[in-house]
Formats: C-alpha cells, sequence, structure tokens
C-alpha cells in the first residue's frame, strides 16, 4: 500500500518528538562541567541558599566589608572623641547593655554602663598609666553580680579616671543568656577619646 502525504506527516512529526524528547533527556546526562563556558554560570543563575561552606574554598574569599555578625555576634566599633565639659551622650545600645560617656572639665573620662533587664552581671578590668608615674600601672576589677535596671556601673573606675591611657576590658551577661564583651581604649592626653569595638550575642 503506497504512503499518503498524510500518513508521512504524522510519521514524521513523530518520529521528531521522539528525537527531540530522547535528545533533551541525552544532552540532561551528558553535559557536564567541561560543557560550560568559563564565568558562563552568574549569580542570578544559583538558587539562593542553596550553596553551602563545603562549595566555597574559603582561601580564596577576600575580607567581608560589612558583614551583619561575625561567628553569631554583632561587631560595634566605638569611635568618641570631645572636648572637656562634653556632657553624658549614649555611646552603645544593644542587648539591654547602654553605655554612656561624658568628658569633664579636666578631661577626666567617665564610662556608665546600665541596663534594662533585671539579673544579670556585668564586670570591667581597667588597665591604665598611672599619673603622673607612668611605671606604676593603676589597675581596677570591679563586679556587679546582681545588675539590674535601677543600677548604674562605672566601667572606668574613680581611681583610674586620671590616667592618661586606660584600658577597659568589660563582659556583660544578661539573664537571657545575651553576652556582651568589649574592648576600649581610653585616651585624656588630647581631648576625652574613647575607641575599640564591642561584641553582642
Amino acid at each position: 500500500m503506497p504512503v499518503t502525504a498524510g500518513r508521512y506527516a504524522a510519521a514524521t512529526s513523530t518520529l521528531a518528538l521522539v528525537v527531540a524528547l530522547g535528545g533533551t533527556s541525552y544532552a540532561a546526562a551528558k553535559i557536564g562541567t567541561k560543557d560550560i563556558k568559563a564565568n558562563a554560570v552568574t549569580g542570578a543563575k544559583v538558587k539562593k541558599d542553596t550553596l553551602t561552606g563545603q562549595d566555597v574554598r574559603e582561601g580564596t574569599l577576600g575580607v567581608v566589608p560589612n558583614a551583619a555578625k561575625v561567628n553569631g555576634q554583632t561587631v560595634t566599633k566605638i569611635r568618641y572623641k570631645v572636648p572637656p565639659s562634653t556632657g553624658a551622650r549614649v555611646i552603645y545600645s544593644q542587648g539591654g547593655l547602654t553605655l554612656t560617656a561624658s568628658c569633664s572639665s579636666v578631661y577626666d573620662t567617665a564610662l556608665v554602663a546600665r541596663t534594662t533587664r533585671s539579673g544579670g552581671s556585668i564586670s570591667t578590668f581597667v588597665l591604665g598609666d598611672s599619673d603622673p608615674d607612668p611605671a606604676e600601672p593603676v589597675e581596677g576589677d570591679i563586679e556587679d553580680g546582681g545588675f539590674d535596671p535601677a543600677d548604674t556601673f562605672e566601667l572606668i573606675p574613680a581611681a583610674t579616671a586620671n590616667a592618661n591611657l586606660n584600658l577597659v576590658l568589660f563582659d556583660y551577661v544578661g539573664n537571657d543568656g545575651t553576652v556582651v564583651s568589649g574592648r576600649l581604649v581610653a585616651d585624656e592626653t588630647n581631648n576625652c577619646q574613647l575607641h575599640g569595638y564591642v561584641l553582642a550575642g
């Protein structure tokens, strides 16, 4: 029986469909990394939140300029510089802890901590060069194991307030497990200055 034009067209289209479908499956199974051009896959083509640490070679990463958190902790840079006779100013507030700084008329820097949460604890260690003899450092180690909203805690004790330079290390632990730690340098040789960082998490 002769093949009519209609039958031929139907057979041809069916064959083309089978080849097309089979070809797609074949291509998907056989395309490898060598078949993809360099720099062909862009960020827009990668599904969000699918890459893991195992997919990244950490040694090739540069500095992250503005990460919101580091190892689960928020990092806040402190930079405070004011002339003498400057009143109290909040320089940090997070995790239930607020730090307020002020500068007296004789360049003494005051740094006071307060909390909005009950049942926490706070401690500070201060190492400073004494005035007038830098060879005899002043040390202050103070803590408050029941740090409550009604309390005022001096992170730079009065005994070290007149030193030209103080290193202040402090830790605050809230009753909810929040931890705030800081490393600050208080310099009083030129205005009142505080600089360093505070970690909270």
